[in-house]
């Protein structure tokens, strides 16, 4: 039932994560969550129609934003300095995005306007113009011919396709990078466990994570989690044995290939080395076969 989040209402919650807003809302408050480096997720619901000035400012961990069809107004230095930010997607009822919105998003790769009229944008709204900007098909005279929106050098008409990134259990993880995208341009997707559980797969059997895939048409990723601590059997079985000396990983496989995993999920080593060296000391994941194993590493 909430309406509004106000300002400054989450500034500077660094260990915030995922937010998902309900379908009541319409507007987020200027500084709503500034500085919440760690905010690596936010779903929009298609009712909010304002984000305020600075809302998402240096929310460093965003990769990709979609802003819905409900928005119509988008505040100076709403997702200035978000360095991560990768893609962007604007709703087809944006009609203005203030000075400075997206300024210093230096990872940005494109943009995406789904408005039939250019909204009115300023000067610094984007501090990079030479990214492709994709537009509905028609469109692309208007856009060259409009104020600011000239200024891009790279205006393609294209056709959105819809990628779809979820979790088989999505109280076990959640995926980073689901939204529209024109085809031919790629997508990274990122699959995040919660807490000790680790990421396994993809459906389709890939087990990059991230993951970086070239549109082709709608397409749809689900990621597996498992448990860290239901999963795990022993490999010692007097042929093989799992264990770490130091930083470095000794694996007794017989030339079989394994994959090392951080708790967090992420593939550091594929291969079939005796023993690897590892960059941090933490818990790690081996998995050969269909077996897994944790591994303290000092």
């Amino acid at each position: 039932s909430v309406t509004e989040i106000g300002s400054g209402a989450f500034d500077s919650c660094t260990g915030l994560t995922t937010v998902t807003m309900g379908n009541s809302m319409k507007n987020i408050g200027s500084s709503a969550f500034a500085g919440c480096t760690g905010l690596t997720k936010v779903t929009i619901p298609n009712s909010v129609t304002e984000i305020g000035s600075g809302a998402f400012d240096s929310c460093t961990g965003l990769t990709t934003m979609t802003i819905p069809n409900s928005v119509i107004f988008i505040g100076s230095s709403a997702f200035a300095d978000c360095t991560g930010l990768t893609t962007v997607t604007m709703g087809n009822s944006v009609l203005s995005i203030e000075d400075k919105a997206f300024y210093n998003c230096k990872s940005l790769d494109h943009v995406t306007s789904k408005a039939m009229l250019p909204p009115r944008i300023w000067a610094t709204t984007f501090d990079d113009y030479a990214m492709p900007l994709y537009v509905p098909n028609g469109c692309k005279s208007r856009y060259s011919g409009a104020e600011y929106w000239r200024n891009f050098t790279d205006i393609r008409e294209a056709t959105l396709y819809k990628v779809t990134a979820n979790a088989t259990d999505e109280t076990m993880g959640y995926v980073t990078g689901a939204g529209e995208y024109p085809k031919g341009s790629t997508a990274t997707l990122v699959a995040v466990p919660f807490g000790q559980n680790y990421f396994v797969r993809w459906n389709d059997g890939n087990t990059d994570n991230p993951r970086t895939i070239t549109v082709t048409g709608d397409m749809t990723f689900t990621a597996e989690f498992a448990p860290a601590g239901s999963a795990v059997e022993t490999l010692e079985n007097g042929e093989r044995g799992i264990y770490a000396t130091g930083r470095t990983l000794h694996v007794e496989n017989g030339g079989e290939s394994y994959r090392v995993y951080t708790a967090a999920g992420r593939l550091v080593y594929t291969g079939n080395d005796s023993s690897v060296t590892l960059s941090a000391p933490g818990m790690y994941i081996v998995r050969t076969g269909d077996r897994s194993q944790k591994v303290a590493v000092k």
